[in-house]
C-alpha cells in the first residue's frame, strides 16, 4: 500500500483519483481499499454511514434542523455544535484577546491570527492557509474542480459557501438585516460593508496621498490616479478608462442607447446619474446649501463651484501666462489663445472657434435663428445681451435725452453718436434736471474720445481696459501667446494668428476674388478692393 502512494504528484494509484493535496491522500490511505466509492467524485470512504454523510454534499441534504434559527445541517455534530450558538456557551478562552468560542477548534484557528501561523501550504504554489477548509477550496483553483452546482440554473461553485449564498438569489431571501435603517442583505459581508455608511468607518488608506476609503475597491480605482493604469479599453475608439462602470457608459455615445427616460417629459440619457440631476429641473429640488450665502443648488458640483467665490480660491493655473480660474472649463478653453486652437467649425462658412459657444451663437446668422423674445414689446433678438440691451429702453434707464427729436438712449456711447449726427451747437437736457446745455463739435469729439484710462509710466491714456491691459506688455515684455509648432511668442493673439497663417499655414486666409491675392484679416481684403 506504501508503494501506491506517490508523494510528489499527490494522486492515489489504487483508484486513479487526483487528490487536493498530502493531507487529504494521508486520510485516504485506507479508504482507497473500501469497497464505498462515491459515484460522483470517487472518493472513497471506508464504511456506508461515511458515504452517505458525504453523498449530502453533492445533493445538497440537510436532514437536520437547528429547532430556534431552523438552519439546516449535514451532520448531527454539526447542528450539536451550533446549539452551543443559542445556548451562549462558550467555554473557551483567547489569553491574548479575550475573544471566547463555543469550540476549542476554533479557539485553535483563532490563535493563529497571533502567531502567523500557517500550517496548510499549496504543493502547486506554495501559497499557506490557517484552515485546512482554505487550502482545498484554494486547491480548486488549479484543478479547476467545481463540485457544488446550483439545482436551479445549474451554476456550479468550488465552496458550498458560495452556492448556500447563489440560492438566496432565487429564494429572494435576506437574512441579514441593518438595525439601523433596516435595510436587508443575502450575505453577512455586504451588511458589513453597509454598516460603514452608518458609522463612517473608512479602514482603506491611500499610502501616497492618504486618502481613506470606506470599500477596499474604491482604493483599488482611487490607486490609479496616481499610477496612470486605465485598464479598460475602448474597441471602437480605443479611449481607455480606469472603470468597468465608465467604459460601459462611454460605450452608449457608440451606439446611441440611453436606456434612462424621463417619466415626465421623455428625455432620455446614457447615464442613470444625469437622469437624477435633470428630474430635479421638474421637482425644483435644490439639495445642496451654500454654508455662506445659504444659496441652493440642484448638483454637488455647481455648489462646490460656488464655494469658490467665497473663498477666493482659483485652483486651475494656466502655465503659460499664470492667469488662474475657478474651474478646469474656464482654463481648458484659455489656453486655446495661446495654442489658437479652434476646434468648433461652422459648417455652413468654415469659420472656426474656441468655444462651442460662440459657435452656436455664430450659426444664428445663417439659420436666422432670434430665440430672445422681449416680454414687452414681442421683439426678438439672437442674442442674450442684444435683449438685455433692448429691455433698458422698457425699463427706461436713459441717461441722456435729444430735445429736437425726443428721442432716448439707454447707452451714452450710442446717444453721443446720435447727438453727432444731428446738428452742432443744438441744445440737450440731462433727465435728472432740466437743466438746458450747448455742446460744441469740439465737446461732441471729446465726449465721443474720452480715454480714462491711464498708464502711470508712460501717462498713455487709452478708451477701454483691454487696450491698457495691452499696451503694458510693450513695458514688461510680456508675451503670452506661444505658438505650439516653433519656439515664437507674441504679445497679441492677433500676431499669433497671423503667424500661424504665414510661417506654419495654418488658419484660413481671406482671397481676393479678383486678383487672388490672400490676406489675414477679412477687413484688409475690403480695403484692398477699395
Amino acid at each position: 500500500m506504501k508503494d501506491s502512494i506517490s508523494k510528489s504528484s499527490g494522486a492515489c494509484t489504487e483508484n486513479k483519483k487526483r487528490l487536493p493535496d498530502q493531507r487529504n491522500l494521508a486520510s485516504n490511505k485506507k479508504a482507497c481499499t473500501s469497497k464505498y466509492e462515491c459515484s460522483e467524485c470517487w472518493k472513497c470512504f471506508s464504511g456506508k454511514t461515511a458515504l452517505e454523510v458525504h453523498r449530502r454534499i453533492h445533493t445538497g441534504e440537510k436532514p437536520f434542523e437547528c429547532s430556534v434559527c431552523q438552519q439546516r445541517f449535514t451532520q448531527k455534530t454539526h447542528l450539536d455544535f451550533h446549539m452551543k450558538i443559542h445556548g451562549g456557551e462558550t467555554p473557551f478562552q483567547c489569553n491574548i484577546c479575550q475573544k471566547q468560542f463555543v469550540h476549542r477548534q476554533y479557539l485553535t484557528i483563532h490563535m493563529r491570527t497571533h502567531s502567523g501561523e500557517k500550517p496548510y501550504e499549496c504543493s502547486v504554489c506554495t501559497k499557506c492557509f490557517t484552515r485546512s477548509s482554505h487550502l482545498d477550496a484554494h486547491m480548486r483553483t488549479h484543478s479547476g474542480e467545481k463540485p457544488y452546482e446550483c439545482n436551479v440554473c445549474t451554476k456550479r461553485f468550488t465552496q458550498w459557501s458560495n452556492l448556500h449564498s447563489h440560492m438566496r438569489i432565487h429564494s429572494g431571501e435576506k437574512p441579514f438585516q441593518c438595525n439601523i435603517c433596516k435595510k436587508q442583505f443575502a450575505r453577512k459581508q455586504y451588511l458589513t460593508i453597509h454598516m460603514r455608511i452608518h458609522s463612517g468607518k473608512k479602514p482603506f488608506q491611500c499610502n501616497i496621498c492618504k486618502k481613506q476609503f470606506a470599500y477596499r475597491q474604491c482604493l483599488t480605482i482611487h490607486m490609479r490616479s496616481h499610477s496612470g493604469e486605465k485598464p479598460y479599453e475602448c474597441n471602437v475608439c480605443t479611449k481607455r478608462f480606469t472603470q468597468r462602470s465608465n467604459l460601459h457608459s462611454h460605450m452608449r455615445s457608440h451606439s446611441g442607447e440611453k436606456p434612462f427616460e424621463c417619466s415626465v417629459c421623455k428625455l432620455r440619457f446614457t447615464q442613470r446619474p444625469h437622469l437624477r440631476c435633470h428630474m430635479r429641473t421638474h421637482t425644483g429640488e435644490k439639495p445642496y446649501e451654500c454654508s455662506v450665502c445659504m444659496k441652493h443648488f440642484a448638483q454637488r458640483s455647481d455648489r462646490d463651484i460656488h464655494m469658490r467665490i467665497h473663498s477666493g480660491k482659483k485652483p486651475f493655473e494656466c502655465s503659460v501666462c499664470t492667469k488662474r480660474f475657478t474651474q478646469s472649463s474656464n482654463l481648458h478653453s484659455h489656453m486655446r489663445i495661446h495654442s489658437g486652437k479652434k476646434p468648433f467649425e461652422c459648417s455652413v462658412c468654415t469659420k472656426r472657434f474656441t468655444q462651442r459657444s460662440d459657435r452656436d451663437i455664430h450659426m444664428r446668422i445663417h439659420s436666422g435663428e432670434k430665440r430672445y423674445q422681449c416680454d414687452v414689446c414681442g421683439k426678438r433678438n439672437s442674442h442674450s445681451t442684444n435683449l438685455k440691451t433692448h429691455t433698458r429702453i422698457h425699463a427706461r434707464r436713459k441717461s441722456l435725452e435729444c430735445l429736437d427729436y425726443s428721442k432716448a438712449f439707454s447707452e451714452s456711447g450710442i446717444s453721443g453718436s446720435h447727438m453727432a449726427v444731428q446738428s452742432r451747437g443744438k441744445l440737450y437736457k440731462r433727465p435728472l434736471d432740466n437743466d438746458c446745455f450747448e455742446l460744441s463739435s469740439h465737446e461732441h469729439h471729446a465726449q465721443r474720445n474720452s480715454r480714462q484710462y491711464e498708464y502711470p509710466i508712460c501717462g498713455k491714456l487709452f478708451k477701454i481696459n483691454k487696450d491698457l491691459k495691452r499696451h503694458v506688455r510693450i513695458h514688461t515684455d510680456a508675451k503670452p501667446y506661444s505658438c505650439r509648432d516653433c519656439s515664437g511668442r507674441f504679445t497679441r493673439p492677433d500676431q499669433l494668428k497671423r503667424h500661424l497663417l504665414k510661417s506654419h499655414n495654418l488658419g484660413t486666409w481671406f482671397t481676393c476674388n479678383i486678383c487672388e491675392k490672400k490676406f489675414s484679416k477679412n477687413c484688409n481684403v475690403l480695403k484692398h478692393l477699395l
